[in-house]
C-alpha cells in the first residue's frame, strides 16, 4: 500500500483554494484509480497556517506516508518540510516562495515561483510610463517575500518611484491572499480615491473580483497565473471539470492533478528508495505537458497571465511562458 498524505487548509470557508485542491485530488483519483493501485490518500487540513503546517505533517509523518501533495500556503509548506526532514519528496502545487526548493531538496514545485512572478511584473512595468508606485503587502510568508522581490526588480527601472505612502502615489500594488487584499481596499477608500491604478497579485485572480470592486472607479490589474483553459495539454480534464461544474477550473487545479499524476507514475516504475534520483532525472507525462524538475525542484510549467476588470468581467490581457 501506498500513502500518499493530502494537506492544504480544508476548513469549511478556510481558503479560496478550498475547492480548487479537494475537486482537483479527487477527480484525479478518480481517473488513475487509486484506489485498484493500492494508493490510499492521507488528509490532513494545515489550515495554511505555520503552526498548522506543522501540526498536520506531524499526523503526516505517524501515518507513515510515501509522498505528500498540497501545502498551498507558503508559510504551512515551510514548517511541514522541517518536519518532513526529506524522508520522501513533497509536491507543491501552489506554495510558491522561492526558499521552498531552496532550502529543502524533498520539495517539488509544480507553479511559478514568486522570483518568476516579479520578473514578470517588472516586464510588464517597463511599458509603463513614468509613474510613482506604493507597494503594500499582508504579513503571510507570501506577501511578505513576493512584494521585497518585486520591489528590487522595480526599483531597476529608472521610470518607476516607489514611495511610502499612498498620499503620494499615483499607483498602488497590494500583495496578499483575496480576504487580505479586499480589506486593504475597504481601510484605504478614501486615500485611493486619487489613484489612478490598483494592481494585486495572483491570489485575485477570481471570477468574483469584478462584483467585490465594483464601488471602486480606479483601474484594477491582476498580475496572477494563465487560465486553466488556455492550457493544451488539459483539454480532456478541463472538458471534464467543465461537464461537471460547468465552468472551467482555477489557478492550481491542474497543478495538483499533475502531482497525483507524477506520484503514480513515481512509484508503479521505481523503487520506493530512489525518488530522489527519479524525480531529477525522468520527465514526467502530467495534464499540464512533459514536466522536469531542475536542481533546485523547480518545474518547467511557468505560465503567468496580466488580468483586468473590463466590463464587470476580469479577462486576461496579456499572457507570458
Amino acid at each position: 500500500m501506498i500513502r500518499i498524505g493530502i494537506s492544504a487548509d480544508l476548513s469549511p470557508n478556510g481558503s479560496i483554494h478550498q475547492d480548487t485542491f479537494i475537486n482537483a485530488v479527487k477527480m484525479a483519483a478518480k481517473n488513475l484509480e487509486l484506489e485498484k493501485r493500492g494508493i490510499e490518500l492521507i488528509w490532513e487540513n494545515d489550515f495554511a497556517t505555520a503552526e498548522g503546517g506543522t501540526i498536520a505533517a506531524q499526523h503526516i509523518v505517524a501515518k507513515q506516508v510515501h509522498a505528500v501533495i498540497g501545502h498551498y500556503a507558503s508559510a504551512a509548506a515551510k514548517n511541514a518540510l522541517k518536519t518532513y526532514k526529506n524522508a520522501f519528496p513533497v509536491f507543491l502545487p501552489a506554495a510558491t516562495a522561492d526558499a521552498l526548493t531552496r532550502d529543502f531538496p524533498n520539495a517539488f514545485r509544480l507553479c511559478g515561483k514568486d522570483s518568476d512572478l516579479a520578473a514578470f511584473i517588472k516586464n510588464e512595468f517597463q511599458k509603463i510610463k513614468t509613474h510613482t508606485l506604493y507597494i503594500d503587502h499582508d504579513n503571510s510568508t507570501h506577501g511578505i517575500a513576493l512584494s521585497t522581490l518585486i520591489k528590487k526588480q522595480l526599483r531597476t527601472l529608472t521610470h518607476v518611484s516607489l514611495v511610502q505612502s499612498i498620499a503620494t502615489a499615483n499607483k498602488v500594488m497590494y500583495v496578499g491572499n483575496y480576504n487580505h487584499s479586499i480589506k486593504f481596499i475597504e481601510k484605504n477608500l478614501t486615500d485611493l480615491k486619487t489613484i489612478d491604478e490598483i494592481f494585486f497579485t495572483d491570489d485575485l485572480v477570481r471570477p468574483e473580483l469584478p462584483k467585490k470592486l465594483g464601488h471602486i472607479d480606479q483601474k484594477v490589474v491582476v498580475f496572477g497565473y494563465e487560465h486553466a483553459s488556455q492550457c493544451k495539454t488539459a483539454t480532456r480534464v478541463n472538458n471534464q471539470y467543465y461537464k461537471q461544474f460547468s465552468d472551467y477550473p482555477m489557478t492550481y487545479f491542474l497543478e495538483t492533478y499533475a502531482a497525483i499524476e507524477i506520484v503514480v507514475q513515481l512509484y508503479t516504475t521505481n523503487t520506493l528508495s530512489d525518488w530522489q534520483q527519479q524525480l531529477h532525472k525522468q520527465t514526467w507525462k502530467t495534464c499540464i505537458g512533459d514536466l522536469t524538475f531542475d536542481t533546485y525542484g523547480d518545474s518547467n510549467f511557468k505560465r503567468f497571465a496580466k488580468w483586468s476588470i473590463e466590463n464587470t468581467q476580469l479577462v486576461v490581457v496579456e499572457n507570458y511562458n
